[in-house]
């Protein structure tokens, strides 16, 4: 089930590549990523990008809480793109 939800999301990227192109704070990327993706749950989003680095460990335990809670493919998106286009790692470490 993750899975099929992951590969939705890489296809998501590609489909975006090159729209916005800056590193925005966490709290903005947010908000560009809920409206790209309106179906996407906010609270998801907001809970899964804070203080994360996008790591191997990162994305297995993404896929593993995208079956847990059954985050629709909207969701799996919009924290993809929180991720690639934020600085939210560096947030928390200032």
């Amino acid at each position: 089930m993750g899975g099929a939800q992951w590969d939705g999301m890489e296809r998501g990227d590609k489909k975006r590549k090159g729209k916005h192109k800056m590193k925005y704070t966490r709290l903005e990327a947010i908000e560009i990523a809920l409206k790209d993706f309106p179906k996407a749950r906010r609270i998801a989003v907001e809970n899964a990008t804070m203080g994360q680095e996008d790591s191997l460990a990162f994305r297995m335990n993404l896929a593993q809480d995208c079956a847990l809670y059954k985050w629709n493919p909207h969701t799996m998106l919009a924290i993809g793109y929180v991720m690639r286009n934020s600085s939210a790692r560096e947030e928390v470490m200032a």
